[in-house]
């Protein structure tokens, strides 16, 4: 199983979306999708269609499902929600990562891919959202504040240097009932800036409730997917030309907290037990890494590829970052 999930998609030709399914006393469902045509929240649109799918073919053997080919897969369908002069005046707000730092990145030896999953029981998780609450911040301001005091763990960086981490933003929240037009990427990020501290963790995570409510207060999201939009609507050959000027800040640690997934996402007839999005691929000194929630479980997730070496480095960080979260 973990194989036909590790092996890469390729962009250039067949199928951006697979799925397949394992048998056994508990059935798996394995969704790969190209991080090029969609993101997490494109995944899990595709979990509820693929469940009406399998719904309807149940029902009538015959069942074709009709194509979506006028749904629009631009960020402009969220600035028409949000409101054009809004992005406008966000994107004075829009705020660059700066000079960043990089996962550390082992060379020599045998590359590979592997996926790391840590999970949070439902009692400690239910203790960790009520710990947010009673110091006025979101589940996502721990788990972040938590990110950070690991990376400090792992890369060591100066004391007092601000540093970035790319947290990613679902721009559904502006759409009616949350979804697209199509299957798409309709994300942006914030680039909230955390220096090393000799300090409790609450000190922490004030530090990143207060960044936090302030990038969300000016709705740099919509401006950074005006500005996108602008910059790529000429086609690919941009996005090539600015390629080597953007690429520092691919290797930026990436955080993407999905949120809860409701058990209702899908529906197959049967319950299901779990749902966990891995997230992309990643080689590097890149890294990324997501969290989510499914029936009062926390999870958090990674796929890389490397040396065993840069593995290790994987499997301290998710060990400090289980850590460092609230008992």
């Amino acid at each position: 199983m973990y194989g036909y999930l590790l092996e890469p998609l390729d962009p250039y030709s067949g199928p951006q979306v697979r799925a397949a399914l394992f048998r056994s006393d508990s059935d798996t469902l394995y969704i790969r999708m190209s991080h090029l045509i969609a993101d997490g929240g494109a995944a899990t649109d595709y979990l509820r269609l693929l469940s009406g799918i399998y719904r309807r073919l149940g029902e009538r053997p015959d069942y074709r499902p009709a194509s979506n080919l006028r749904g629009s897969r631009t960020a402009f369908q969220v600035l028409r929600h949000a409101g054009l002069l809004k992005a406008l005046s966000s994107c004075t707000r829009v705020s660059p990562s700066g000079a960043g730092w990089m996962f550390p990145c082992e060379t020599g030896g045998d590359v590979s891919p592997a996926i790391f999953i840590r999970r949070i029981g439902r009692e400690r998780a239910s203790r960790i959202k009520s710990y947010a609450k009673r110091r006025g911040a979101t589940v996502g301001d721990v788990l972040l504040a938590a990110s950070y005091r690991a990376l400090f763990t792992v890369i060591d960086p100066p004391h007092g240097v601000p540093m970035p981490v790319l947290v990613s933003v679902n721009l559904r929240r502006y759409l009616p009932g949350g979804r697209g037009g199509s299957l798409c990427s309709l994300t942006a990020g914030y680039f909230p800036k955390i220096a090393r501290r000799s300090e409790p963790f609450e000190s922490t995570l004030s530090r990143v409730r207060d960044t936090m409510a302030m990038k969300k207060a000016g709705h740099e999201e919509l401006g950074q997917a005006l500005l996108a939009e602008l910059v790529l609507s000429p086609g690919y050959a941009v996005a090539r030309l600015i390629g080597p000027y953007i690429s520092p800040f691919i290797y930026i640690p990436t955080f993407s907290n999905i949120g809860v997934i409701e058990p209702g996402i899908a529906d197959f007839g049967i319950p299901l037990e779990e749902v966990l999005p891995a997230g992309p691929m990643h080689c590097p000194p890149g890294f990324v890494f997501g969290s989510s929630t499914f029936n009062g479980e926390m999870s958090f997730a990674s796929i890389v590829c490397g040396t065993e070496a840069f593995k290790a480095k994987v499997n301290a960080f998710f060990e400090a970052l289980v850590r460092e979260l609230p008992e």
